[in-house]
């Protein structure tokens, strides 16, 4: 799934595929941006390419499933919706993802530091990793 954001970010939801997989849905090399997880939801800072992708946010409320379902609210906040394994909608609240930018950022020095942010911890496994920078790399797939 991916969903503009009114702010001119993309919120990308991303899921596990193996490479056969992969390599039946694209018959071109697609560009890739490395991730710390393969199930999650990505806010996306487009502005920066094509030095590199700025991952704002990381959300991660549906580890069971990938999320199916994105929807920016009149608030800012982004509503998620897992698939069947998950069955669960999370609100989150734009306070969550919307980073200031930090001084002289640097890809090398950047960490990423997850925060829970769940407010009921017995109830959800919502997380969140904040900002990190990447570059864009292309790889081709030999078949």
């Amino acid at each position: 799934e991916l969903l503009p954001l009114s702010d001119g970010r993309l919120v990308v939801s991303t899921n596990v595929i193996t490479r056969s997989n992969h390599n039946q849905r694209h018959n071109n090399p697609p560009k890739t941006l490395a991730i710390p997880l393969a199930r999650a939801v990505f806010i996306l800072n487009l502005q920066q390419a094509p030095a590199g992708i700025t991952v704002d946010a990381i959300l991660h409320g549906h580890p069971h499933d990938a999320v199916q379902y994105l929807l920016e609210l009149p608030t800012g906040d982004l509503m998620t919706g897992g698939g069947k394994m998950d069955a669960t909608l999370q609100v989150w609240k734009s306070t969550q993802f919307i980073q200031p930018p930090k001084e002289q950022e640097s890809i090398e020095e950047e960490e990423m530091s997850m925060i829970d942010v769940s407010e009921e911890p017995a109830t959800t496994d919502q997380t969140l990793v904040t900002r990190t920078t990447t570059p864009i790399q292309s790889k081709s797939h030999q078949t």
